[in-house]
């Protein structure tokens, strides 16, 4: 996600992630601090999406699939560290579109759209 946002929109300085508070989906925010560098504000929520935003106020919004949130929520209880390991590299090598949910969110922003401010 992290990834996509920097890659879209260039450097983020902001991120707010709603999901569940627990295990595995906490787990997504260690790995956005890692890539965006900034704090990651969490929302309590279904599923998982965060929103992005840069130094300019353009804005990138992505929201997981449920099937990608679910299949690997499940596969983490139990699983060996290797596991998760082997899991990680293999939802990097998925395609946007296998992972992403296309559309629009509740929310006015669209998923995975780059929005700049100027345009509000």
């Amino acid at each position: 996600m992290g990834l996509k946002a920097e890659n879209t929109i260039g450097k983020p300085v902001a991120c707010e992630v709603t999901t569940r508070w627990r295990k595995p989906f906490l787990c997504v925010v260690d790995g956005l601090k890692t890539v965006v560098g900034c704090s990651v504000a969490l929302k309590e929520g279904e599923g998982l999406s965060a929103w992005f935003s840069n130094t300019e106020g353009d804005e990138f919004v992505l929201r997981v699939r449920a099937s990608v949130v679910e299949k690997y929520a499940d596969k983490y209880v139990g699983e060996p560290w290797e596991g998760c390991e082997k899991d990680a590299y293999e939802v990097l090598e998925s395609s946007d579109e296998e992972l992403f949910e296309p559309g629009l969110p509740e929310s006015p922003l669209a998923d995975g759209l780059f929005l700049n401010a100027s345009n509000y």
